[in-house]
């Protein structure tokens, strides 16, 4: 939440080094929250499946974890820009 803070993105767009700096860690902690999330969920709901043919599989949770990479790479932009 404290990336979504209008003071921080003023201060940071005055230095374009600090905001593609900030803008970088903030996609790599993104990348990391959702292969946190995405990942052991689905080897818990693999294990919860009788059915083989129910299973999610390696390609489908790497759909998953980059649909939902772009999704939140998209919403800090659209945060960014309602500052600006």
């Amino acid at each position: 939440m404290d990336a979504l803070d209008i003071e921080k993105w003023r201060f940071i767009s005055q230095s374009p080094e600090k905001s593609v700096g900030i803008s970088s860690v903030l996609l790599g902690v993104i990348l990391v929250e959702r292969a946190a999330f995405v990942f052991p969920l689905s080897f818990l709901s693999n294990l919860l499946q009788k059915s083989p043919h129910v299973k999610i599989d390696l390609k489908q949770q790497v759909t998953i974890w980059w649909s939902s990479l772009m999704r939140g790479a998209v919403s800090i932009a659209v945060a960014y820009n309602q500052v600006k």
